[in-house]
């Protein structure tokens, strides 16, 4: 028996593209990922809609999406932040790993 408790798909949240402003659930961005930052918890996506480029930060149970700048050093700047129920993020020896739900991802970390 499920707990009724637990995090289900009404409790996904949406994020807005920073390009097109389409929103989509953590899920459908996920599934776009294309790696994590190293040392970072910030992972590379790109718009199911635009394709344009955009950057999430995952902590448990927050998400944010934006942007990663490069001046002078590297920092994340979102355009919008949830609360995202369910949400688990852990580091891993090689990047980052993701689990929403039913799913989970591992995200090899690039430099």
């Amino acid at each position: 028996m499920v707990s009724p408790l637990a995090p289900s798909l009404a409790d996904l949240r949406r994020l807005a593209c920073p390009v097109c402003l389409r929103a989509h659930d953590l899920l459908v961005l996920l599934d776009r990922a294309a790696h994590a930052l190293r040392g970072t918890r910030w992972v590379q996506v790109h718009c199911p809609a635009c394709d344009a480029p955009a950057h999430l930060e995952l902590a448990s149970g927050d998400a944010s999406i934006g942007r990663v700048l490069a001046d002078p050093r590297r920092r994340f700047e979102p355009s919008m932040r949830v609360s995202q129920p369910g949400l688990e993020v852990h580091p891993a020896p090689d990047g980052l790993e993701v689990a929403l739900l039913h799913r989970r991802w591992l995200l090899a970390a690039v430099d």
